[in-house]
């Protein structure tokens, strides 16, 4: 059995219901392995995490993402072919490349306000 520190009283005296998740082996070891070290339960980093930590919900996000990955595919093709020479005309792909990020970049700092 695992030892732990102490609980703060305060913390505990409320603590009535259950909420379960799942994680993987990989995740539930990391996770042991963090309050092992910090000597707290894993019941107590979890409700640190969740309630003393802001969590931020961003609508739309997915779809950023994966236009984000589709441009870093854009990336690698140019880079390949640029590194094999058969392409002419790289400099005008670069700089529109710079656009996209650059807007891009708006895009996530408009989404960010808006949720914070």
């Amino acid at each position: 059995m695992k030892k732990y520190a102490r609980r703060t009283p305060y913390r505990c005296q409320n603590v009535s219901r259950i909420v379960s998740a799942r994680v993987s082996q990989e995740e539930y070891e990391i996770l042991e392995e963090r309050c092992q070290k910090a000597g707290i339960s894993i019941s107590m980093a979890l409700r640190k995490g969740l309630i003393d930590q802001n969590v931020y919900i961003i609508p739309g996000l997915d779809d950023l993402s994966y236009q984000v990955a589709k441009i870093g595919i854009n990336i690698n093709q140019i880079a390949r072919a640029l590194n094999s020479q058969q392409f002419s005309g790289a400099q005008e792909d670069v700089k529109k490349i710079q656009k996209d990020i650059s807007e891009i970049k708006e895009v996530i700092l408009q989404i960010y306000r808006k949720a914070v």
